[in-house]
């Protein structure tokens, strides 16, 4: 039982899928920090970043497991995540800078791509020592993204938000422990790094 909750758990909080959930809680809370405003405008923005940080990302995996690159779409090797996370970090650049230089999106929306860019390459550099948990990484910047937003728009209605992200956090974090995924190194190393680069980021830029 505990061990089905736990892959639930690791599924639905991919790390893949933790923008797109990030800009979704945004959409709901606090809907003017992503440009244009307009509803119907901002749903479009959502499918494309939804397609930009998981359909595209998780496509070049699979391809790359198809090719031989990778042995396993879970990567527990550590020396297969290296290409992936060289890929997928490149890539995620290259959109950061389309969003902050040909588009018109606001300063939170740049910040949280310029974040996420700087947590896969620091990431790739730290997995050439340790199989860094990129769960931990990415619910943990989920909670810097959002206590930097509560922090610097006091009025924007997040506190219940960054209360609920804690909580996942553990609950995401505690099932990579419970499933022998990482070790505690590994997982408090994806945890730090997610969410001081998310934090500061997103403090800084907005």
């Amino acid at each position: 039982m505990l061990t089905s909750a736990a892959r639930f758990l690791s599924f639905l909080f991919h790390p893949l899928l933790l923008t797109s959930l990030l800009l979704g809680t945004l959409y709901i809370t606090i809907p003017e920090v992503i440009r244009p405003v307009d509803p119907a405008s901002i749903r479009k923005v959502l499918l494309v970043v939804f397609t930009l940080t998981f359909i595209i990302p998780f496509c070049s995996i699979v391809v790359m497991k198809l090719l031989g690159s990778i042995d396993s779409l879970y990567m527990r090797n550590r020396r297969e995540r290296l290409m992936p996370f060289f890929f997928i970090g490149s890539y995620y650049a290259v959109t950061t800078y389309l969003f902050l230089t040909k588009l018109p999106f606001s300063e939170a929306l740049v910040a949280v791509f310029f974040g996420v860019t700087l947590v896969i390459f620091m990431i790739f550099i730290q997995t050439f020592f340790l199989k860094v948990s990129i769960h931990a990484a990415g619910i943990w910047g989920l909670v810097g993204f959002l206590l930097a937003l509560h922090l610097r728009v006091p009025v924007a209605g997040l506190f219940i938000p960054v209360m609920v992200s804690l909580l996942i956090a553990g609950l995401v974090t505690s099932s990579r422990l419970y499933l022998n995924e990482h070790s505690p190194a590994e997982v408090y190393s994806g945890a730090v790094t997610g969410f001081v680069v998310c934090f500061l980021t997103m403090y800084l830029m907005i």
